[in-house]
This record gives C-alpha cells, sequence and structure tokens, in this order.
C-alpha cells in the first residue's frame, strides 16, 4: 500500500467515524434517560449488585417480579416509576409469557390457555386464584417443589442453588423468592389489608379473607403475570436441571 492509498483509507476511515458519532448524538438526543443511565452506572459502579438487588427487592414488595417480557425493573428507575412502566410493559407482554409458560409446561396449556381468555374477557376476579393455583403446581414442575405451599423445601432449594452458583448471580436474581416480608407471599397475619387493592396476596384471595371485587383488578392480574414470568424466565430458567413430570 503506498502513502496515497493509506491517506485515503484514512480519510474514509474519518468519515464513517464522523458518520457514526453523529448518528450517536442524534440518537442520545432522542433518548436522554440513556445518557442519565450511563451516568448512574458510572457513579454506582461499585454498588451496582447492592442497587440491583435492592431495586428487586422494593418492585417484589409491592408485587412485580422481572421476566423476559417486562425489563422496567433490571433498569436504573425509582420504585415510583415502576409501576407505569411494568403495567405498560406487561399489558403488551403478557400473551408471550404464557406461551412461554405452555412451551416449558405444556401438559398446562389448557388451564393457561383458560386463564389467557378469562384475562381478556376482563374477569379478573376468576382469573386471580386460578393463576395463584397454577403458579403453586407450575413451580413444582420447574422445581421440585411448590411456590407457596412447601415454604421450607423451597428455601432449602434456594439456599442450595445459590451455593452451587460459582458465578453468585442467584443470589440476586433469586432474591424476590426469599423475601419473607413480601405482599404476594406473607401470611394473612402480617398482610395489611388496606393494601390489597393494589397487591395482590396470594393468601387473602385463595382463603376468601376479601370480596372479588376488592382484589379483582387488572394490574393485580398483570402483577400475578410478572411472577409467571419471573418463575420460568428467571428464577427456574430452561437451562435449569427440570424435574421430569407426565403429561396428562
Amino acid at each position: 500500500m503506498d502513502v496515497k492509498e493509506m491517506l485515503n483509507g484514512l480519510a474514509k476511515w474519518q468519515m464513517n467515524l464522523e458518520s457514526w458519532s453523529k448518528q450517536l448524538e442524534n440518537y442520545l438526543n432522542r433518548h436522554p434517560e440513556v445518557i442519565e443511565a450511563i451516568k448512574y452506572l458510572n457513579e454506582n459502579i461499585q454498588r451496582w449488585p447492592e442497587l440491583q438487588k435492592k431495586m428487586f427487592e422494593d418492585s417484589a414488595r409491592i408485587g412485580w417480579f422481572i421476566n423476559n417480557s417486562a425489563d422496567a425493573i433490571r433498569k436504573c428507575m425509582s420504585i415510583e416509576a415502576v409501576d407505569t412502566k411494568m403495567i405498560t410493559e406487561m399489558k403488551s407482554g403478557y400473551a408471550e409469557i404464557i406461551e412461554r409458560a405452555i412451551i416449558r409446561i405444556p401438559h398446562r396449556k389448557g388451564i393457561l390457555e383458560r386463564i389467557r381468555m378469562l384475562y381478556e374477557s376482563g374477569d379478573y376476579e376468576i382469573v386471580l386464584p386460578i393463576l395463584f393455583s397454577q403458579l403453586d403446581g407450575l413451580c413444582k414442575d420447574l422445581c421440585g417443589c411448590f411456590l407457596f405451599t412447601d415454604k421450607k423445601d423451597r428455601d432449602n432449594l434456594l439456599t442450595s442453588m445459590i451455593n452451587d452458583d460459582a458465578e453468585n448471580i442467584l443470589e440476586l436474581l433469586l432474591h424476590p423468592l426469599r423475601i419473607q416480608e413480601s405482599l404476594v407471599f406473607c401470611r394473612i397475619k402480617a398482610f395489611d389489608v388496606a393494601q390489597i387493592d393494589s397487591i395482590p396476596n396470594r393468601n387473602i384471595i385463595m382463603h376468601g379473607e376479601r370480596t372479588a371485587k376488592s382484589y379483582g383488578t387488572q394490574v393485580n392480574v398483570l402483577k400475578v403475570f410478572s411472577l409467571l414470568g419471573y418463575l420460568i424466565d428467571i428464577a427456574f430458567p430452561a437451562s435449569i436441571s427440570e424435574v421430569n413430570y407426565t403429561s396428562n
């Protein structure tokens, strides 16, 4: 390569660099939240796992769980912004979650499709107890213990998974299931019934402690859909050895 060719190559490379720089500048101008996220990450890089764990915990306390169709609480968001963002993402993502659940656990296809039909018909007060009952058995399918009724076995399983994790990522990802004060999981006596309108508590709903009208809201159903997505996408993904089951 002679000097002229080298200079032409450098000039072309500089033009491409300027073009890419301009495109990046335009993108960041359209999405200032990206700049804020980068600044936040840069300022808190050492505390990132701690901050993410707290965000997962705060979100789970009000009934929202991370999953592949609702990514809001993976990002640097205030807890005040989580509700709005998660509602939007779950409204568009619930059907994909159900489809992924059917693929993972095909013998539950019939009931999961029925749950989707009831939700789309607006029968939220009927969907919630059915969905909670299925989550218990679905968790048994995925990992060998029930989600709600095998608390001791569930906690032992989570501890074992975390102890066996060489990459130390499961402590963060499984944290929402280990929060004893989570209002979705806690016992009736520990729950402030005034919150039932905004947080679907499994025990209150399954034991009929409140009327269906008080808890049967779309947002409460979306929150439980987010828990379904969390179980199949994050807590017990296909990469984890699953318990064999027989399709009915």
